[in-house]
C-alpha cells in the first residue's frame, strides 16, 4: 500500500510533533488505577516528609512545625518515650509544671504504670472538657510558681518543666528552682528554648506578662552552679542514648537535674555541679494551631443502585468509567513522587554527598563531616574569625579543602593520624605544608597565636584524659579567637574494626556534663557569645548538628 504525503502543518494539529500531545489524544487511555496508586504514593510521601523528626505529632503540633513556632510542652510529649528509657521506674508519679499541662498530663496518664498531676502557672483559658475534668479532679492546679509549691517534699519521683521557666527572670528562678528540687526524689527535667527561636508573640505577652527570655546553655550552667544544682549525668547519658536510638532530636535544651535529696550534702562550686544540654540537633519547629472543618453535603443514593455501579467496591467505579484520566497525571504524578523520596531521604542531611548520607542510614557518625556542613554556620557565627582556620582531626583534607573554597578565609589542618589511601588533593595540600601529620598528644608545631580559630573533630575522642590535659590547652594555645570542639554522642556507631588498626582504641563517647566539667578543671571557658550566635545562625539556616559542638575561649 502507498498513502498520499501527510501535510506537517495536519500533523501538528494532531499532536503529533508535539511531545506528550499525542499521548493525550491517544485512543487507548492507560488505566486510572496508576493515577490513583501514585496519587496514595505522592500523599504518604508528603505525609511522611511533614512527619519527618516530629515523632508522629497531631495536625495541630505539625503545622506548628511549618509556622516556625517553638512550644517546649508539645517537645514534653514527644519526649516521653525517650523519658521513659532514662528514667525507668522514676516516671512513676511524675508531675508536670509549665503552660498547656493538661494536653502533657493527658498524654501520661496514657503511659503504663504511670500517675501524673500538673501545674498550670497561668490562666487556663478556652480549655476542653478533658481539661476542665482534670483541675476538677484536683490533678492539675492553677499555681504561681514564683511562690512555694502547693506540694509536700518528695511527693513526686520526677518533676518535668517545660517553657515556664524561660518567663521568669533570675530573681524569681533563684526560688523556683530549688522549689522544683525540693518536692522530687529522683530529679528534675527541665525544657528550655533555644535563643533565638520564635517564642514572644502577643497572645503570650499579655498571657505571661513578658515576653520569653531565651538563654544558652552556658547561661543556664552558671546558674545551676550558682544555686548548687547538680546534674543528673547516668539519667543525662541514658537520654542521649535513648534519643539516639528513637531517632529523637529535641527542638528545646533540655536539662537534667538531682533532687534535693541528691545534692544537698555537697559544697556549693563543686565541680559536680555542672550541667549541659543534650543533643541539639532537630530543631524542628512547633506552636500554632490548626482548625479544619470540612462541611459536605450530598443527596442520598440507593445503597443498590450503588453497589451495582461498583461504589462500594474501591477503585471498581475509577476501571469501568468510561472516560479515561491523561496519561500526563500519571507522568507528573511520578515526578512529583520521586522529588518527594529525595526530600524524604535527605531530610536533615544538609544537602551532603552521597558518601556522607549513606553514613546516615548506615548508623555512622562522622564529625569530620559534619564541621563541612556547619561552615556556613560557622560563618555567621564566628565572622571574621574564619579568616585563618587550623582543622584538626581525622580526613583534614577534605575539611581545609571545603574551607579554602570559602571567601576571605586561609585554613590549615592538622591530621593526627596516618594518611591512606588519599586523593592528589590531600598530597597536594601535605606537599605545600598546607596538612601536616602530627601526634596531638605532644605540643603541636605552631607558635601561639597562630591561628584566629580552632577547630577540632572526632580526634579527642580517641584520647584519654592523661592526653586530653596536655591536647587542649594545646588548642587553645595557638588560637585567638576561640575552639571549637565537634565531639560524638554516647551510644552514636562509632567504634569500627577498621578504627582500632587506625587510631588504636575505640572511640569514647562522653557526654555534655563530661566535657563541662573537664573544661572547668583545665581552666577553658566557655565562649557564650559565640556558642548564642552559633544556637541562633542553626536555628535561621535549619542546621541540626549530628554531634555535640562546644565553644571554648582562648587562652588570653
Amino acid at each position: 500500500m502507498s498513502r498520499r504525503p501527510v501535510n506537517p502543518a495536519r500533523r501538528i494539529g494532531d499532536g503529533g510533533s508535539i511531545p506528550f500531545v499525542g499521548a493525550v489524544q491517544s485512543k487507548t487511555r492507560s488505566s486510572p488505577l496508576l493515577s490513583i496508586g501514585l496519587v496514595v504514593l505522592g500523599a504518604i510521601l508528603l505525609i511522611c516528609y511533614s512527619y519527618s523528626g516530629s515523632g508522629g505529632l497531631s495536625s495541630k503540633e505539625v503545622m506548628s512545625k511549618f509556622e516556625g513556632g517553638v512550644s517546649c510542652t508539645y517537645e514534653v510529649q514527644r519526649a516521653i518515650p525517650v523519658l521513659k528509657k532514662a528514667y525507668g521506674d522514676s516516671m512513676r508519679k511524675v508531675l508536670h509544671v509549665g503552660p498547656e499541662t493538661c494536653s502533657v498530663v493527658s498524654k501520661l496518664l496514657k503511659e503504663e504504670d504511670t500517675e501524673a498531676w500538673g501545674v498550670e502557672p497561668y490562666d487556663l483559658e478556652d480549655v476542653d472538657t478533658n481539661c476542665k475534668s482534670l483541675v476538677r479532679k484536683g490533678i492539675v492546679r492553677m499555681a504561681d510558681i514564683k511562690f512555694p509549691l502547693p506540694y509536700r517534699t518528695k511527693s513526686f519521683s520526677l518533676v518535668i518543666v517545660s517553657d515556664a521557666l524561660d518567663y521568669l527572670s533570675p530573681k524569681y528562678l533563684n526560688k523556683t528552682l530549688p522549689e522544683l528540687a525540693r518536692v522530687s526524689t529522683d530529679g528534675v527535667v527541665i525544657f528550655s528554648g533555644y535563643p533565638g527561636q520564635n517564642r514572644a508573640i502577643v497572645a503570650e505577652l499579655s498571657k505571661f506578662g513578658r515576653p520569653a527570655k531565651l538563654r544558652s546553655s552556658s547561661w543556664w550552667i552558671k546558674f545551676f552552679l550558682q544555686n548548687s544544682l547538680e546534674d543528673n549525668e547516668a539519667a543525662s547519658t541514658k537520654f542521649d542514648q535513648a534519643s539516639i536510638k528513637s531517632s529523637y532530636k529535641p527542638a528545646c535544651q533540655v536539662f537534667h537535674l538531682k533532687s534535693e535529696e541528691e545534692y544537698q550534702h555537697r559544697s556549693v562550686g563543686s565541680l559536680n555541679t555542672i550541667l549541659s544540654p543534650p543533643p541539639s540537633s532537630n530543631l524542628s519547629i512547633f506552636s500554632g494551631k490548626l482548625q479544619l472543618y470540612i462541611i459536605m453535603s450530598r443527596r442520598p443514593v440507593n445503597p443498590a443502585r450503588r453497589i451495582g455501579d461498583g461504589g462500594s467496591i474501591p477503585f471498581v467505579g475509577a476501571v469501568q468509567s468510561k472516560t479515561r484520566s491523561s496519561p500526563l497525571l500519571s507522568i507528573g504524578l511520578v515526578v512529583l513522587g520521586a522529588i518527594l523520596l529525595l526530600c524524604y531521604s535527605y531530610s536533615g542531611s544538609g544537602g551532603l554527598s552521597s558518601k556522607e548520607v549513606m553514613s546516615k542510614f548506615e548508623g555512622g557518625v562522622s564529625c569530620t563531616y559534619e564541621v563541612q556542613r556547619a561552615i556556613p554556620v560557622l560563618k555567621k557565627a564566628y565572622g571574621d574569625s574564619m579568616r585563618k582556620v587550623l582543622h584538626v582531626g581525622p580526613e583534614t583534607c577534605s575539611v581545609v579543602s571545603k574551607l579554602l573554597k570559602e571567601e576571605d578565609t586561609e585554613a590549615w589542618g592538622v591530621e593526627p593520624y596516618d594518611l591512606e589511601d588519599v586523593d592528589t588533593n590531600c598530597k597536594s595540600l601535605v606537599r605545600k605544608g598546607i596538612v601536616r601529620m602530627a601526634d596531638i598528644k605532644f605540643p603541636l608545631p605552631y607558635r601561639t597565636k597562630s591561628f584566629s580559630l580552632v577547630i577540632v573533630s572526632d580526634a579527642l575522642d580517641y584520647l584519654s584524659p592523661k592526653y586530653l590535659n596536655k591536647t587542649l590547652p594545646e588548642l587553645a594555645r595557638v588560637s585567638t579567637d576561640g575552639v571549637v570542639i565537634f565531639s560524638g554522642y554516647p551510644g552514636q556507631n562509632r567504634a569500627k574494626v577498621a578504627e582500632l588498626s587506625k587510631f588504636g582504641r575505640p572511640a569514647k563517647l562522653r557526654s555534655s556534663s563530661w566535657w563541662i566539667r573537664f573544661f572547668l578543671q583545665n581552666s577553658l571557658e566557655d565562649n557564650e557569645a559565640a556558642s548564642t550566635q552559633f544556637d541562633q545562625a542553626s536555628i535561621k539556616r535549619s542546621y541540626k548538628p549530628a554531634c555535640q559542638v562546644f565553644h571554648l575561649k582562648s587562652y588570653q
